[in-house]
């Protein structure tokens, strides 16, 4: 049956407005270097070819230096392929497919977020990479990819998106704020109530005073907190909301909590630094501790902040996580260049083109033996934490109807963070049009 550009953005839950950001802030991607040996087959063996493929990355020079070196790379490593890129800003790039599939004109490859995988998987735009991979996985060395990033692209058992990159959280700390208040530096120990603890002791409000309130810790993404506690987003299917279970809403009671009965997180009351990202309110030193998305390498190129460095992510009484992100790079099933697009994803996720990024661009890659390079550069901070976090990140589940949950939960949580309802109350509230959602997204 033919697709037509309408019916495959409603099965795939894209509207006309686009979609929704997500809960964390992605870093800017993947990397490009040097080919040598490690990228694809000889290039005598791939026959002359032309690639269209979508890209995107963050507006920063480092994204900028990525991508600039990734195509004049494969121009030396590979020059029988011209690769045309289109670009696209990274909420746009599905949309972007999904026009192009329904009229006969998909790229050979795109680069998605992680959102955006499974609703072009569940419209049969991705080739499977299965055969590719066994294939070449000498050249690929899978073992040398971080878990997490690799499973990002895994639908239904079979590898339909390979990662350019992996972004960790990790929280940062204010030395000089921790000084002051008589709280050690954080360490493996910690839980999450070690932190509350510390948060309290940093945070300062007194309305008499004229000077900007210290805040004790910036919101943690709510995702880690249900995931110490052992609770869950959806269950494994990705049918059935849970949410509303015992452990899940204790964890988001805890959340709120720290607004609600501590203070110790931003309140509407306090004044907003900068344009609003608790990212400034930490460089201006009036916060204790950033632990909210994924910003080291955001910060890391900021020399004036004040002294600071991270800290592994508290414990919880279940265990201890943290979020992952990234994008991947995927062939579509329309493709007419199936060994030429394999050999252009092979070439952006080679370790050498990793390392490049990890170095040079100073991205967050997704193969360990980049991070390991990266991890040996000076820095302000401990980058070793970064490498250890990566062995228990994990990603949010990202289902054709991402957006609209995503949306769905954060109008929930709104109330919650009032203390206007309890969080069970609120998830139980919406468990109905959620459980719709999920199925809506089969």
């Amino acid at each position: 049956m033919q697709r037509t550009r309408r019916s495959v953005m409603r099965a795939a839950g894209v509207g006309a407005g686009g979609a929704l950001a997500a809960t964390t802030t992605a870093c800017a991607i993947g990397a490009a270097g040097n080919q040598g040996s490690g990228g694809t087959k000889p290039s005598q063996t791939l026959a002359p070819a032309t690639l269209n493929v979508i890209t995107w990355a963050a507006n920063n020079d480092n994204a900028t230096l990525y991508l600039t070196h990734l195509f004049d790379g494969i121009k030396k490593a590979l020059p029988q392929l011209t690769v045309s890129n289109a670009p696209a800003p990274q909420g746009e790039v599905l949309t972007k497919l999904l026009a192009q599939a329904a009229a006969g004109t998909a790229p050979d490859s795109v680069m998605l977020r992680p959102q955006d995988i499974t609703p072009a998987y569940n419209q049969k735009l991705l080739a499977v990479l299965d055969t590719y991979l066994k294939r070449d996985a000498k050249e690929i060395n899978g073992d040398d990819f971080f878990p997490a990033a690799i499973q990002r692209g895994q639908k239904e058992g079979k590898q339909v998106a390979f990662p350019t990159n992996m972004s960790v959280s990790v929280p940062q700390f204010n030395k000089t704020l921790f000084t002051a208040a008589g709280v050690k530096p954080p360490d493996d120990t910690w839980t999450w109530d070690t932190y509350l603890d510390a948060a309290r002791r940093i945070a300062k409000r007194d309305p008499e005073s004229s000077a900007p309130p210290i805040i004790g810790t910036s919101m943690p993404d709510y995702q880690v907190l249900v995931w110490a506690w052992g609770g869950q987003i959806v269950d494994q299917t990705q049918t059935k909301f849970l949410l509303d279970e015992d452990k899940a809403t204790t964890a988001l009671q805890w959340w709120a909590d720290l607004k609600v009965r501590h203070a110790v997180a931003p309140l509407p009351s306090d004044p907003v630094v900068g344009n609003g990202n608790e990212q400034n309110r930490f460089l201006a030193g009036q916060l204790g501790m950033l632990i909210g998305g994924i910003t080291v390498g955001q910060i890391e190129l900021i020399t004036t902040a004040p002294p600071w460095d991270v800290f592994v992510m508290p414990k919880g009484p279940a265990k201890r996580a943290t979020l992952s992100n990234g994008a991947s790079l995927a062939m579509t099933a329309d493709s007419k260049q199936k060994e030429a697009a394999w050999a252009w994803i092979k070439y952006a996720v080679s370790p050498e083109i990793e390392r490049f990024a990890a170095v040079e661009a100073k991205q967050p890659p997704s193969r360990k033996s980049a991070l390991a390079a990266q991890s040996a550069l000076p820095a302000v901070y401990n980058r070793k934490l970064v490498a250890d976090s990566a062995a228990f990140a994990q990603e949010v589940p990202y289902l054709a109807q991402y957006d609209a949950l995503n949306k769905l939960i954060g109008e929930a949580l709104a109330p919650v963070q009032a203390g206007q309802k309890s969080a069970f109350q609120a998830m139980r509230e919406i468990k109905p049009q959620a459980d719709a959602l999920l199925m809506l997204a089969r």
